[in-house]
């Protein structure tokens, strides 16, 4: 074993750890050798997830258009079906074509009863759609007779 040397001046001390000191940089510089590269990708990366959440963004705005778009045309073609659906019922059922707007309800069966409460109320059977047009029909008999019998049947067609 080495005997102790007592160190007695600032230039002995600085001299006894100058390799000590040394050898702790080396482990240092070592260590965070790569920290210039880390830094760099860590910039890097945040560049690429700033990009990418942009990018994400526009798209969701994107997709929303297309979503209200979406809805708009489906809003539209719901409606030119019910209208189609009117105008066949209308048809169906020997309504005029101006009446068919006034059919209310959300599905078939509840438009083709209203078409048929309709069909009563204006006695639209078998004579094209011209309310009370079956009096011109018979001019042997007395009109006036013929429309008393039309109005009392429309007025029973009404009450019931």
């Amino acid at each position: 074993m080495s005997e102790f040397i007592p160190i007695n001046t600032q230039e002995e001390f600085d001299s006894a750890i100058k390799s000590r000191l040394a050898r702790e940089r080396d482990t240092i510089s070592k260590q965070y050798a790569d920290y210039d590269d880390l830094k760099a990708s860590i910039k890097n990366l945040t560049d690429q997830n700033n990009a990418l959440t942009q990018a994400a963004s526009e798209h969701g705005e994107k997709m929303k258009s297309l979503q209200d778009q979406l809805a708009e045309a489906n809003t539209k073609i719901n409606g030119y079906q019910m209208d189609i659906m009117k105008t066949n019922i209308a048809v169906e059922k020997g309504l005029p074509l101006e009446l068919r707007d006034r059919l209310t309800g959300s599905t078939e069966e509840e438009l083709k009863a209203d078409a048929d409460k309709l069909a009563k109320l204006f006695a639209v059977q078998n004579n094209n759609g011209i309310p009370m047009a079956s009096l011109h029909q018979n001019v042997d008999q007395d009109p006036g007779t013929i429309a008393q019998k039309k109005f009392e049947q429309w007025f029973s067609n009404f009450n019931e």
